[in-house]
């Protein structure tokens, strides 16, 4: 996800390790207008456990309302 804001480029990058999920942030994104890109990236050990804890998260939700809620937490917190 990027956005422009005075002339520089904000980007925004999600990560999930659950098929499900990739399906079910891509849509939401692409109805808010983004463009997506996926791509299969290594991460650490650490990084794919925090990675397991969204995901469970994301997998009970469905509705736009509570993914977003999600997304804001984690920019919230800076968790990724």
């Amino acid at each position: 996800i990027y956005k422009i804001n005075n002339s520089k480029y904000e980007i925004y990058l999600g990560i999930t390790r659950n098929e499900n999920n990739i399906d079910k942030l891509k849509e939401f994104f692409i109805k808010k207008g983004y463009d997506i890109s996926i791509r299969d990236i290594s991460i650490s050990k650490d990084l794919a456990n925090l990675i397991d804890s969204c995901d469970k998260l994301l997998e009970k939700v469905n509705e736009d309302k509570s993914i977003e809620q999600i997304e804001n937490k984690i920019l919230e917190y800076g968790v990724i």
